[in-house]
C-alpha cells in the first residue's frame, strides 16, 4: 500500500477544518501535495432546536459517532450535545 506524508502546512489545515465540523483529507500525488479535500454532513436545520427542546425536558443527549473525535467534538459543541463518543463503528457500538 502506497504511504502518503502531509505537506508543510498540511496538517495544521485538516486540523482547522475538523475544528469547523469537517474532516479535512490531503493527497498526494507523484511525492508532491496535490490537494486537501474537506468533507462535513450538514447539520438539518431543524437539530438545534430539537436538541434544545430534548434538552428543556431533562433528555441528556449523547451523540455516537464513525467521525473523528476532533469532528465530533465540533458539532457536539455547535448543537449543545452533552457528550460525544467518536470512531465508534458500527461491530463495537453499545446497544442502546
Amino acid at each position: 500500500m502506497p504511504s502518503a506524508t502531509l505537506t508543510p502546512g498540511a496538517g495544521r489545515t485538516c486540523g482547522s477544518l475538523a475544528s469547523g465540523c469537517q474532516d479535512g483529507r490531503v493527497f498526494r500525488h507523484r511525492r508532491r501535495g496535490a490537494g486537501i479535500a474537506a468533507v462535513a454532513d450538514p447539520i438539518k436545520d431543524s437539530t438545534p432546536e430539537a436538541i434544545a427542546a430534548l434538552k428543556r425536558t431533562g433528555v441528556r443527549i449523547v451523540m455516537l459517532t464513525g467521525d473523528s473525535r476532533s469532528t465530533a467534538e465540533a458539532v457536539a459543541r455547535q448543537l449543545g450535545i452533552d457528550e460525544a463518543l467518536a470512531e465508534v463503528c458500527r461491530r463495537t457500538r453499545p446497544v442502546m
